[in-house]
């Protein structure tokens, strides 16, 4: 799985008190969204159905499964926050 280096600070250091924090403070519902790779969509969607549930703050997470080059695609077209593949990215992706 990969995240997007710009949004990575903020959107997962607030994913991350969500997680840790009980009450923390009163946030937006922070929202991550992603595709990629079919294979594993069923457990990735049981996960942030657990995450979506665990989490103190409030949040939402999407994944579709359209396939490896599709959510590599969309994730360096900017159109997703985190996508997953069995296909690398270049590292000037990074």
């Amino acid at each position: 799985i990969f995240f997007r280096p710009s949004m990575a600070p903020s959107r997962l250091l607030l994913f991350g008190l969500g997680l840790l924090v009980p009450n923390a403070l009163s946030l937006a519902t922070t929202e991550l969204h992603g595709s990629g790779t079919t294979n594993p969509s069923k457990l990735i969607w049981k996960a942030q159905a657990v995450l979506e549930e665990q989490a103190a703050a409030p949040i939402r997470m999407t994944y579709r499964g359209i396939g490896s080059s599709g959510g590599g695609a969309e994730f360096e077209a900017g159109v997703n926050d985190y996508g997953s593949g069995d296909i690398p990215l270049p590292q000037a992706t990074y």
